[in-house]
């Protein structure tokens, strides 16, 4: 039996070694590999300077002694100033004057009526004391209160329209101008100008007002019969730049000043780096309302550059103020993102160089504050790599360790058939084979004796055909077996009481494989 599992196993072996050299053989002797013959590494990074409104210092408030003052004409000058050319710019101007006791009444007289203008315009009317101060005399003795010296606000209001690329444009602007009488001092404000920057249908513009007057002195000895003539303030000095920080005032903010750097870099050497980069700014949502803001029209750097880009503050908020106008709600997004694209192009000893790069900064506009965040530098890593065909030493080996192998599993095989076929033909004598047969399988159950007992006559002697039917008996009896070796034969017997059950082995020759 064990003969047989050992050629079963030599066999599984054997059609194993044929799989592996099937195997063996199938491992391609070629294979592509991929091979690094450059890197680069890019990096961007955005700065900023921000420049502060540069406020002139407020002189000392006009005032005029009331009892030398003949007349009084006020001028009021408007400009509607558009970033585009604009056609049929028309106005309809309105002016008042509201008197109060501040805190107690209030009301408002109509000093010029609606009036249609175009373009540029000033228009002229005279101030009387007399009409305000009779006014709040009898408003006071109404309301049983003493004399009072009137506040007296006057107020331009301005209705805009005018023509567009995108359409007509239609927009409001008020400007007011407080001055102060009493029975003795006239005294004016001392800021007679006001613009306003609006956005509307993708156009930049400027409501631009102006009070001014002139005053007609009686004859009097400290001035003489002369005419006073306001004077505008000085206008605003260049901007002044402030510390870089995290967070500016918004109402104080003039402009920032952006930059974006962009480097390239490569240990290998590299031909002329040429750099296509744009900047843009999207202000809101897609799916809500959107702006979007050319900051650096495409153009081309070479190398590592630096580029600037100015973000106008005070546009941003009229385009936020715009759409609250329009939808009558708080814009739904305050966040201006800043987005650099950069196409990279060169030559290297290994082939052209084509990379694309994309940075983006979010900046919050908030009613108060602009918030510009902390930004890291971004950085990408790049290669020129090639796949190229090389031998495959695997290959070899594979084949020569799935052929050698084989070989041994053939030899073990074959080793394994001659041995089985040389135990299946052998021949033995009878008493080999069945000693072999005790030695193998009954060892425990044969015990070797120098003489068997003679019962004499008395005795009954069965005898049995094969040793192998004698161990059945015993097995049945629970005895153990004689065995008796003698020169030309060999005796087994179980002895039970008076009864002998006896195998005698001969000398003839038999195959051995029957006994397995």
């Amino acid at each position: 039996m064990r003969k047989i599992v050992l050629l079963v196993v030599a066999s599984v072996l054997f059609f194993g070694a044929i799989i592996g050299v099937v195997a063996g053989f199938s491992v391609a002797t070629e294979k592509e590999r991929r091979v690094t013959h450059l890197t680069y590494d890019i990096e961007g990074n955005f700065g900023h300077q921000a420049f502060e409104k540069h406020t002139p210092e407020v002189e000392t408030t006009p005032r005029y002694f009331m009892k030398i003052i003949d007349s009084i004409d006020v001028l009021y000058s408007y400009q509607f100033l558009a970033g585009e050319p604009v056609t049929d710019v028309t106005e309809e101007v309105e002016i008042s004057a509201i008197i109060s006791s501040p805190g107690v009444w209030e009301t408002e007289v109509i000093l010029v009526p609606k009036t249609e203008k175009s373009g540029a315009f000033t228009i002229s009317f005279p101030l009387e004391r007399s009409d305000f101060s009779g006014l709040a005399a009898n408003i006071t003795e109404e309301l049983g209160m003493g004399s009072v010296s009137p506040d007296v606000l006057l107020k331009a209001s301005v209705h805009t329209t005018a023509n567009t690329k995108a359409g007509p444009i239609s927009d409001n602007f008020t400007q007011t101008y407080r001055v102060k009488l009493t029975s003795t001092i006239l005294e004016w404000d001392s800021q007679p100008v006001l613009s306003e920057m609006r956005y509307a249908k993708g156009l930049r513009y400027v409501h631009h007002g102006n009070f001014g007057y002139t005053i007609q002195l009686k004859d009097n000895i400290l001035f003489g019969p002369v005419a006073m003539v306001s004077e505008n303030p000085p206008p605003p000095g260049p901007p002044v730049p402030l510390e870089s920080s995290d967070a500016y005032q918004s109402k104080t903010i003039d402009s920032i000043n952006g930059t974006f750097a962009y480097k390239f870099q490569s240990e290998e050497p590299l031909g002329e780096v040429i750099n296509e980069v744009e900047v843009n700014a999207i202000l809101g949502k897609e799916e809500d309302w959107q702006e979007t803001f050319v900051l650096v029209p495409r153009r081309q750097e070479e190398g590592d550059f630096s580029v600037t880009f100015p973000l106008d503050v005070p546009l941003l908020y009229a385009v936020l103020e715009s759409i609250e106008r329009e939808t009558g709600e708080p814009a739904s997004s305050r966040q201006l993102i800043v987005t650099a694209d950069v196409h990279t192009m060169a030559q290297s000893e290994f082939g052209p160089i084509d990379e694309t790069f994309s940075q983006s900064l979010t900046v919050k506009l908030g009613p108060e504050q602009i918030a510009w965040p902390e930004a890291d530098p971004e950085t990408k890593s790049g290669s020129i790599e090639e796949t190229i065909i090389a031998s495959n030493p695997a290959a070899k080996t594979a084949r020569i360790g799935s052929l050698g192998a084989l070989g041994m599993m053939a030899v073990v095989l074959l080793y394994t058939i001659w041995s089985y076929w040389e135990f299946k033909h052998k021949w033995v004598s009878r008493i080999e084979a069945d000693a072999l047969q005790v030695r193998t399988r009954h060892r425990d159950l044969v015990v070797d004796v120098e003489k068997l007992p003679d019962f004499g006559n008395e005795a009954t002697v069965i005898e049995v055909g094969s040793l192998g039917e004698l161990i059945k008996i015993a097995d049945s009896l629970f005895k153990p077996v004689f065995h008796l070796a003698e020169p030309s034969r060999h005796i087994y017997c179980i002895i039970d009481g008076m009864t002998r059950y006896q195998y005698v082995s001969l000398p003839q020759y038999v195959k051995i494989s029957e006994y397995q």
